[in-house]
C-alpha cells in the first residue's frame, strides 16, 4: 500500500506527540516537516528513542531504523545512491516513527 507523505508525516507526528494530530497539510509545511528538515527528523528519532544505522548492498547504501526496546516496531529501511544519505535517511526515521503509530491506533 502506497502511501503519501502527508500521511507518514501524520502518523509519525501522532506518535511523537502521544496522540495529538495535524490538522492540514499547512501545520506539517510550516511547523513541522520531518522528511525535508534535519532538525525536526534528528529531534523525532531522539523524541522515540529510535536507533540509525548503515549497511553497504548491491542497490547501494541502506540506511536502517529501529526501536532500541524489546517489542518495538521492526526496522524500517530506505537504500539510497551517491553522496547525500540525509533524504533517506529522515524518510526512514519518519517511517519508523509512523510504524510506531500504527501500533498504538
Amino acid at each position: 500500500m502506497v502511501v503519501s507523505d502527508f500521511e507518514l508525516t501524520r502518523r509519525a507526528f501522532k506518535s511523537a506527540f502521544h496522540g495529538a494530530e495535524l490538522m492540514d497539510d499547512k501545520d506539517m509545511l510550516h511547523k513541522w516537516s520531518p522528511l525535508t528538515d534535519d532538525g525536526d527528523a534528528f529531534r523525532l528519532m531522539a523524541a522515540l528513542n529510535l536507533n540509525l544505522g548503515f549497511d553497504g548492498t548491491e542497490q547501494g547504501v541502506e540506511v536502517a531504523v529501529m526501536a532500541v526496546w524489546d517489542g518495538g516496531p521492526d526496522a524500517v529501511s530506505e537504500v539510497f545512491e551517491g553522496n547525500d544519505a540525509a533524504p533517506a535517511m529522515r524518510r526512514a526515521i519518519v517511517r519508523a516513527a509512523a510504524a510506531m503509530g500504527e501500533a498504538h491506533d
